[in-house]
């Protein structure tokens, strides 16, 4: 809709890391889904899970890049990465993404604070820029998030969507 930024809040291990981009793919066959995660280890693990439950070779649709590892191709359509990869890669390139999924941002290492400055930064240069931002956060610093990037979505409050255990039940 009209956000450019949403924030999905639920506890650690609600499956809202691998279930909040099949939901978006389902939705958007075409747009390109960026996942950020704060360790390497969980980058691998959440690729391999989603290629897993979507059915699919892992460096085809679904790929991940974890500092000197990348397994992805140019058909890859959500590529996991980590926070650290992602900054790098704002630093020097524009962003080839229809959705931003920063993932544990309630971790708030260096890398988080480090992303969600750059973003604000590019969205202000950038104003008609389409990028959709998802932030993901266990339920504790939503509010915090929602304040720091309502000039994002210009000037609206930031919704958050709070994810329960059962809502995101996958229809097999």
């Amino acid at each position: 809709g009209q956000n450019r930024v949403i924030i999905v809040s639920g506890n650690t291990g609600c499956g809202k890391s691998t279930q909040v981009p099949q939901y978006i793919f389902e939705k958007n066959k075409k747009g390109k889904i960026l996942i950020t995660q704060p360790r390497r280890i969980a980058a691998i693990s959440i690729a391999k899970r989603l290629s897993y439950e979507m059915n699919s070779k892992l460096g085809d649709l679904i790929g991940y890049q974890v500092s000197m590892i990348s397994h992805f191709s140019i058909d890859t359509k959500i590529l996991v990465k980590t926070t650290g990869v992602f900054l790098e890669e704002l630093l020097h390139n524009s962003l080839d993404y229809d959705y931003i999924l920063l993932d544990e941002v309630h971790e708030r290492d260096l890398y988080v604070d480090l992303v969600l400055a750059s973003l604000k930064n590019y969205f202000k240069e950038f104003p008609e820029s389409k990028v959709k931002l998802i932030l993901m956060s266990a339920t504790i610093a939503e509010k915090e998030f929602a304040d720091y990037l309502k000039d994002v979505n210009l000037g609206r409050d930031v919704p958050i969507i709070e994810v329960k255990e059962d809502i995101m039940i996958k229809n097999n």
